[in-house]
């Protein structure tokens, strides 16, 4: 929150300009002398915020990197994973320089070998039940291999709770659709996707 309010009412507006100090700016300059290239990763199975079509990176956060490149004439090459475990695969392989999608977690960014810059998006989590249930959740489906924050805190919403682990998002909501699972957490703009879907319509609250 205090990066938040920090941003709102202390950042100033520069417009479609990047503030850099002057290390930055030498930094930037190398790149472009040396025709420096940075090998980019992110999350697959993400949609709207990162996916895939056709082999190219689509969604809010490739977007917003893209325009970053753009406006700061960074070269990269956006790896593309076939699926989530494609994905930790390279990240553990230490393919990727940059990594698009990685919580605001020092602990976890250690681990895994990289250094956090400030967070550029935040997001609520929304959770997804099916529709009529009001019931206390004794199943919650979560996803394999995931280092994110709904995976992190998850007993901090339910402790004790039985946890079922699957390999996507799709099979996360597919057995809260048909019962196996009791409750689901997403970011707001996936969970909004599969409320929009006309076979969850009905049955999937968030």
């Amino acid at each position: 929150w205090r990066t938040t309010f920090r941003n709102k009412y202390y950042k100033p507006d520069v417009g479609s300009q990047i503030s850099l100090t002057a290390e930055e700016k030498e930094f930037i300059a190398w790149l472009k002398s040396s025709d420096q290239t940075f090998t980019v990763i992110t999350e697959p199975d993400n949609a709207p915020y990162s996916y895939f079509e056709n082999g190219a990176a689509m969604g809010i956060i490739p977007d917003i990197f893209a325009e970053i490149s753009r406006r700061t004439g960074i070269k990269f090459h956006m790896l593309a994973p076939a699926d989530r475990t494609a994905y930790n695969k390279a990240l553990q392989n230490g393919e990727a320089d940059i990594r698009l999608d990685a919580c605001f977690n020092y602990d976890q960014a250690e681990k895994t070998g990289f250094q956090l810059t400030i967070p550029y998006l935040t997001t609520p989590i929304s959770q997804l039940r099916r529709k009529g249930d009001d019931s206390t959740p004794q199943r919650i489906a979560l996803l394999l291999d995931s280092d994110n924050i709904i995976a992190s805190y998850r007993d901090l919403f339910h402790p004790g709770i039985e946890k079922q682990w699957y390999p996507s998002i799709q099979s996360c909501v597919e057995v809260l659709l048909n019962g196996s699972a009791d409750v689901v957490y997403l970011y707001p703009y996936t969970a909004e996707k599969y409320l929009e879907n006309p076979v969850c319509f009905n049955t999937v609250r968030g």
